[in-house]
């Protein structure tokens, strides 16, 4: 494949793309939510931390975010969460409710 993106833009845009011997954007995707979904119901109420490589992280916002290619960005509900580039160390809070996506926070 011959891109003018980098690898993780390229994934970002194709969930399915994945090199040899790796995981996709979609793989990546479903591994992290299901881990998330086991995390949420054994310590629902409680406040949790999950550290993780910026590329997955990215991944798993797209469950709830829109990549903007143009600017570079995930966005939800009209409001940019991270840029592509995430700084590290980063750090993002997502405020679940009944598992469900309330909110955002950088």
């Amino acid at each position: 494949m011959n891109s003018k993106n980098d690898y993780t833009t390229d994934q970002l845009l194709d969930e399915n793309l994945k090199n040899k011997d790796g995981e996709s954007n979609l793989e990546v995707r479903k591994r992290m939510t299901e881990s998330i979904m086991e995390i949420l119901d054994k310590y629902q109420g409680k406040k949790i931390a999950v550290v993780s490589h910026g590329a997955a992280i990215k991944y798993f916002l797209q469950n709830f975010c829109e990549y903007d290619h143009e600017n570079e960005t995930l966005i939800y509900k009209g409001k940019t969460v991270c840029s592509k580039k995430i700084e590290s160390p980063s750090f993002i809070k997502i405020i679940f409710k009944d598992k469900i996506n309330v909110s955002f926070e950088n």
